[in-house]
């Protein structure tokens, strides 16, 4: 469980409440305080902020929402009125102090409420598709722990370990974040004044959770996330996945009923081969939350994804129906992907009449704003052109579900790929992916030199392809990495820059930072070699490096690829007051000096 020393224990057994997936419990132990104190409003709004999470509803957003804009209001009414700071310390202590270290630390603590908040409502704003109100908050929240941070530096007061870790916790995800972005986007997160400081990121994070403090929870999803989901660039799988199972293991014990450490529990199971464990850590997740009303969607599609590995169609297929089927599902943003996914499973299954049947009803399934759909609208149009003998396959390329299959599931999914080539007229369009698929397959048997000269193929049918652009760049990259860990640092830099200038494809932004972050691993590996040679070169010593790379002195020969961006003057404008941009009905709650929050 979380733990501390600062807030009264009622807090952290809210907070446990909340993470164990007992929401109502939680709800009820903040319900009557947060009503009128800003950490109690922050604690209760955080009860919806992870029902959001694990529903993707849109009306959870919206609760969510409002409920987080109480807890900005009350931190800002109690940051300006001395004697509400006064109620405040009395509320969480059980009396006031005139201490000033004390005040201090409170008043850090209500600052870090208001920023906590606004960060809150920037995710739910940008969610919601409320893209300049989202990114307007999300830097006036950036710019509120910065702020924070430099103030405490600066006090001279002793802060307390607790107000530390929310701190450094919430600083480390958006140091994370901002390392992950691709580059157009980077350049409009550092107009913004976002930091890209991954290491830094990592660094607090990483501290954060080892404390077991209120806000660990939140740094250990972000640790999975980057050991599991998105991991860096040319990082070895072992490694990652240790560094994962000491996260999750330790979030498990202290959260033994929280859904986001089960479910990525599941995930590493499946990256590690364990179908059968998988599949029952995804239904403990979906068990954790049976008391909300609207079903965990995510989690339905995230088990159905360990049956397409496992080549059970039929069961992806019941799963899948879940979310299909339910009227709640509607403005799920994924909705028309599963529906995607279910006619994938009937083509495999041979049921055409239910394939029909399920091809027919996508269409209306697509959520409006929704990328996912957008994409998976604009596969419908390609499968049924050419068929969808290749769908299911291509859906876990791209969750890279693929990558690191145990030998007894890549054979069968090889054999049921190559099968269903068989049926497809040859033609670049289809030849393409399939060779790219066949060959992480073929590289998960330990047929390397046959997966490499699959992906050399690729590239030689370049020109022929027009529409499974995305092929080749993930060729590139594929064969970049092979060619890395063989020790040629060149030849793995040169097919990532080819890769980097693609742009306009399927799942750009995913391809794009794993690009990104491989190059800057071979620019620093190749930077490390050099002063390895010189080093040995001075002591008369020959060092064995995996590369002959060029030598140079230029550290930023790496030209950034990408239009010209054009940012809204409402999302540059430092905006210290409280009014968000296109809401011109909204008045400032605070005073003209008092404007100094963020």
């Amino acid at each position: 469980m979380t733990s501390g020393s600062f807030f009264p224990q009622s807090i952290y057994d809210g907070v446990n409440k909340t993470l164990n997936c007992q929401f109502s419990e939680g709800r009820k132990a903040f319900e009557v305080d947060g009503k009128v104190d800003p950490r109690c409003a922050l604690e209760l709004a955080n009860v919806t902020v992870n029902t959001s999470w694990i529903t993707q509803a849109e009306n959870d957003r919206h609760g969510a929402l409002d409920a987080l804009q109480v807890a900005d209001k009350l931190a800002k009414a109690v940051l300006h009125d001395d004697a509400k700071l006064s109620e405040h310390i009395k509320r969480m202590t059980g009396s006031d102090s005139t201490d000033p270290e004390v005040r201090w630390n409170w008043s850090i603590d209500v600052r870090l409420v208001y920023a906590e908040a606004l960060m809150g409502r920037s995710v739910m704003q940008l969610q919601l598709g409320n893209y300049i109100k989202g990114a307007y908050n999300l830097r006036k929240a950036f710019k509120a722990f910065e702020h924070i941070q430099k103030d405490i530096t600066a006090s001279g007061h002793k802060l307390h370990p607790e107000l530390d870790d929310i701190l450094k916790s919430n600083l480390g995800v958006f140091y994370f974040f901002a390392s992950f972005a691709p580059g157009m986007f980077l350049k409009v997160l550092e107009l913004l004044g976002f930091v890209a400081d991954r290491d830094l990121g990592m660094k607090y994070l990483e501290g954060s959770f080892q404390r077991a403090g209120i806000r660990s929870s939140l740094s250990g999803l972000f640790l999975c996330l980057n050991y599991i989901v998105i991991p860096r660039g040319l990082s070895k799988i072992e490694d990652n996945m240790k560094a994962a199972h000491e996260v999750v293991d330790t979030g498990l014990q202290r959260l033994p009923g929280n859904a986001f450490f089960r479910m990525m529990a599941g995930q590493l199971a499946l990256k590690e081969g364990d179908i059968p464990v998988a599949i029952q850590r995804h239904l403990d997740a979906i068990d954790a939350v049976k008391e909300l009303p609207d079903v965990p969607f995510p989690y339905y599609m995230g088990t159905a994804v360990c049956h397409f590995v496992n080549c059970d169609w039929a069961a992806a297929a019941k799963l899948l129906h879940k979310i299909t089927d339910t009227p709640a599902a509607k403005k799920f943003d994924m909705k028309g992907l599963a529906g995607l996914q279910l006619a994938t499973c009937y083509y495999m299954l041979g049921d055409q009449k239910m394939f029909k049947e399920t091809v027919d009803k996508i269409p209306s399934m697509i959520a409006k704003n929704s990328r996912f759909d957008k994409l998976a609208e604009k596969k419908l149009g390609q499968y049924k052109k050419r068929g969808f003998g290749l769908a299911p396959f291509e859906m876990m390329y791209v969750r890279r579900d693929l990558h690191h299959v145990h030998a007894d599931l890549a054979q069968p999914l090889l054999d049921k790929l190559e099968e269903n080539y068989k049926k497809i007229k040859e033609n670049p369009e289809d030849k393409a992916p399939y060779l790219l698929i066949r060959g992480v397959l073929l590289k998960c048997l330990g047929k390397p030199e046959e997966s490499k000269a699959g992906f050399r193929t690729i590239l030689e049918l370049e020109k022929s392809i027009k529409e499974e652009t995305w092929v080749v760049p993930n060729a590139c990259q594929e064969l970049g990495e092979m060619l890395y860990w063989e020790g040629d640092l060149d030849a793995a830099e040169e097919l990532y820059k080819k890769a980097s200038k693609y742009s306009g494809f399927d799942w750009e932004d995913v391809v794009k930072n794993r690009i990104k972050l491989s190059l800057e691993t071979i620019k620093k590996q190749k930077k490390q070699e050099k002063k390895q040679r010189k080093a040995a070169a001075k002591s008369g010593s020959a060092v064995s490096t995996g590369s002959e790379a060029k030598e140079s002195d230029d550290e930023n020969d790496e030209a950034p690829h990408g239009a010209n961006v054009v940012v809204p003057d409402a999302v540059l404008k430092d905006g210290d007051d409280d009014q968000e941009p296109d809401e011109p009905e909204a008045k400032p709650t605070v005073d003209e000096n008092a404007r100094d929050l963020d």
